[in-house]
């Protein structure tokens, strides 16, 4: 072996070499195990969640949300909601009405005014009153003796009229036949004092003489 300067080896390293021996492996037998005298771990059973009874009512609830979540959602009604059971549904306004303007010429208060009938005796008590007053000066009283009747008639008219509730007219007619009547009356009555004070002092002249 060729050695080189630096690479000579050391007589102690040399030495030490030849006195070791080389190391033989022991083998190692595997220890036999007895599959009897394996014990089983215990195997736990799993806790078992007790089971929740179920009434009717909140069987029929649980239907109901499925079959309330199983149903398509109805579209929004574009007039809103419908009103709650047993509500009163709200009336819609009644529609504007317009007047009719009057034909030209036309009186405009005419549709109005609405025409009511006179009282049968409303003209015979005014025509009472009338005759009995004003003939009572041109016939030298003889027709003063319808006045009565004139006042009679007229206050029935007046009393008839104002009991009608607007059914009946001729009220003006019925008192004006009124107050004629009273005015003759009150003048038949000085005519009648007026006669009799004239027979009485009649009388009493005769007598004397």
């Amino acid at each position: 072996m060729t050695s080189y300067p630096g690479n000579e080896p050391d007589a102690g390293e040399g030495a030490a070499a030849e006195h070791t021996a080389p190391i033989t492996p022991t083998p190692i037998e595997p220890t036999p195990i007895d599959p009897a005298a394996i014990e089983p771990a215990p195997i736990e059973p799993a806790p078992i969640a007790p089971v929740e009874e179920v009434g009717y009512w909140e069987q029929q609830a649980r239907e109901q949300q499925t079959t309330a979540a199983a149903t398509p959602a109805a579209p929004e009604s574009p007039w809103g909601p419908p009103p709650p059971a047993g509500s009163i549904p709200p009336v819609a306004p009644p529609a504007p009405t317009y007047a009719v303007p009057p034909a030209p010429g036309a009186n405009p208060y005419a549709a109005s005014y609405q025409m009511v009938p006179d009282h049968p005796s409303a003209t015979t008590a005014l025509v009472l009153g009338l005759v009995g007053l004003i003939g009572g000066f041109l016939c030298i009283g003889l027709p003063l003796f319808l006045s009565p009747f004139a006042w009679v008639t007229g206050a029935r008219v007046v009393r008839e009229v104002d009991a009608s509730n607007g059914q009946l007219g001729g009220r003006g007619n019925g008192q004006a036949g009124m107050i004629m009547g009273i005015i003759g009356t009150v003048l038949l009555v000085l005519g009648l004092l007026g006669l009799a004070a004239i027979f009485v002092i009649a009388a009493a002249s005769s007598s004397g003489v």
